[in-house]
């Protein structure tokens, strides 16, 4: 999963990157020519520590965000401009938007105003995907003078689904917030909206505000609870990624700052992406893997290798709970508790599965 991290020029992201991912990504003001800023954080899950002691796994294999820092902001973003070429291109590539809120206040910068920014990130997002509407509404128009009769009802059908996605968006409507069905958005898939992707919101506030952090969130998202959201200093998060957690921990209380934000935001994007986790786990190693909500056991398989899918036979299933408390998989039996599925089940958060497949010698040499 790949999580763009987008904002107003010197809003905080790239410390905010550096904070999360331990990077040590430059931080400064708005550079045109800069490219991306990376990160990968690995995905803490307290569930794939217990199963690992569990089982006693020789290593312990966590779930990877990827996240990037988005350069090249014109200090004109914000002025009803739209996102354009190579920022509009990296922007349109992540599966999920961090929107970083400037809450702290700055000698060189004007008192925050966070609601301000967000309606102006807003009203980008929104102009990028009515720009690409329209111009592809004017290719329909073109087409359809010579298409024939057959392609002119496909080209039709197009149009109105276009004209229905820009009426929303003229209205304010993100198109992440409408009911498509599955076939529609099936259809839009290859445009990348940007309003179709999800947004979180990380509120960055001063070290001063960090012991009212949790009231600020719960004031926020009275305000506007279309998006998750968080409140964290990017600045001190930036410092205690240095430190040990030992260390870290100690320097937090001291402050009265909240735990680490990497885990919430971790949990928000997955939630807000539609991923859920299950595991795999056995003396080799204790393994989380992520899938969209709605995944089926032989797709989940895939997750793991493309050969179980196309071999998968059936899985052997038990929830993460129920492991915990037969402790071995042979008691899990023996209760009833470590179930059979076929290819038909669909993966539950939390899922431990355990895939049968077989796939011949001469499929593989042909894959």
């Amino acid at each position: 999963m790949d999580i763009g991290i987008i904002g107003l020029p010197e809003s905080g992201k790239t410390t905010l990157l550096n904070a999360l991912t331990r990077a040590q990504a430059q931080t400064g003001g708005y550079a045109a020519a800069s490219r991306p800023n990376l990160g990968v954080l690995k995905v803490p899950d307290p569930r794939l520590d217990t199963l690992t002691v569990l089982m006693k796994s020789a290593r312990t294999v966590q779930t990877e965000i990827s996240f990037v820092d988005i350069p090249g902001q014109s200090p004109e973003m914000g002025r009803s401009q739209g996102f354009q070429g190579e920022y509009l291109l990296q922007v349109s590539q992540a599966d999920a938007l961090l929107l970083v809120l400037r809450a702290f206040r700055s000698p060189t910068q004007p008192e925050p105003d966070p609601a301000r920014d967000l309606e102006s990130i807003e009203m980008e997002l929104t102009f990028a995907d009515l720009g690409l509407i329209e111009r592809r509404l004017q290719r329909l128009d073109a087409s359809a003078k010579a298409a024939r009769t057959t392609e002119r009802e496909r080209v039709a059908r197009e149009s109105a689904l276009m004209g229905e996605l820009k009426a929303a968006l003229e209205a304010g409507t993100p198109l992440r917030a409408l009911d498509l069905s599955s076939e529609v958005r099936k259809a839009i898939l290859s445009f990348t909206f940007l309003t179709t992707k999800p947004l979180l919101l990380a509120l960055n506030i001063g070290e001063e505000d960090l012991p009212q952090a949790e009231a600020l969130v719960q004031r926020w998202q009275q305000r506007s609870v279309r998006y998750p959201c968080l409140a964290l200093c990017s600045r001190l998060e930036e410092e205690l990624a240095q430190l040990n957690p030992g260390e870290a921990g100690e320097f937090r209380i001291s402050l009265g700052a909240p735990p680490s934000p990497a885990g919430a935001l971790i949990r928000a994007a997955q939630q807000a992406a539609g991923l859920l986790t299950f595991f795999t786990t056995g003396t080799d190693e204790s393994r989380a893997w992520t899938v969209p909500v709605g995944s089926t056991a032989p797709q989940a398989a895939g997750r793991i290798h493309s050969d179980m899918e196309r071999g998968f036979i059936r899985a052997e299933v038990i929830t993460y709970q129920d492991l915990i408390e037969a402790k071995t998989f042979a008691e899990a039996r023996r209760r009833g508790t470590l179930r059979q599925e076929g290819k038909g089940y669909i993966v539950q958060e939390g899922d431990v599965l355990d895939i049968l497949f077989n796939v011949s010698a001469t499929e593989r040499r042909q894959a």
